[in-house]
């Protein structure tokens, strides 16, 4: 009786060999591969990012020197905000100092401190007006001083009665000088002067309020 063999039994096949040296040599190669990818990817990424920063960089560094050269140049402007500070400095100064002059003229007479009255003559005093002796005492103001325009002794003098400080005093004289005679010869002639105003007082033999007691210069003096 004949028989038959199937030659495509799986028996009689030759067994797959998964791990055999010419496969590992495969995945080797392929997984060699892939590493070389990626290692060239990753060193193209790293140069582009060195470039971008390299390039950054430089404009910053442009940029920097732009401004240091700007600002090298415009040396007046710094000089200029730091004078505007000073005079602000001093504005203010200024404006305190009025201040509280303010407060101490708007308070009564008998609470302002001496100082306030002689901030009070020197900051109305008119041009060309040098002060020499202020006596102040209770009732009484005595001014003493030289003046190239004589002229304006007695508005200044009114104004400044007129202040709350002094309310109550009264001009009682208004002397004037002439210069001597080297002072005449000089370009503006200069007068002293010496003006003293006090609190009424009964039976006053001094002269009426507001009287001018005018002295001749030397000789040559119309």
């Amino acid at each position: 009786m004949a028989q038959q063999i199937n030659l495509y039994s799986p028996i009689l096949l030759q067994p797959k060999r998964y791990f055999s040296a010419l496969a590992m040599l495969q995945a080797l190669g392929a997984l060699l591969l892939g590493l070389l990818t990626l290692g060239g990817w990753v060193e193209f990424n790293t140069a582009q990012q060195q470039r971008e920063l390299a390039t950054t960089t430089a404009a910053q560094a442009a940029e920097r020197q732009r401004l240091q050269a700007e600002l090298a140049s415009r040396p007046t402007a710094a000089k200029d905000t730091s004078a505007l500070e000073q005079e602000l400095v001093q504005a203010r100064q200024a404006v305190a100092e009025r201040q509280h002059l303010l407060a101490e003229l708007s308070s009564p007479a008998t609470s302002i401190s001496r100082a306030g009255l002689l901030r009070l003559i020197a900051q109305t005093a008119p041009d060309k007006l040098w002060l020499t002796e202020v006596l102040l005492s209770e009732g009484r103001m005595e001014l003493a001083g030289v003046s190239l325009q004589p002229e304006q002794l007695r508005p200044w003098i009114a104004r400044l009665l007129e202040q709350p400080a002094l309310q109550g005093l009264l001009l009682r004289t208004v002397a004037v000088d002439a210069a001597d005679a080297a002072a005449r010869d000089s370009r503006e002639m200069s007068w002293s002067f010496r003006i003293v105003a006090q609190m009424p007082v009964a039976a006053n033999t001094s002269p009426a309020p507001g009287t001018d007691t005018t002295r001749q210069a030397r000789e040559g003096t119309p």
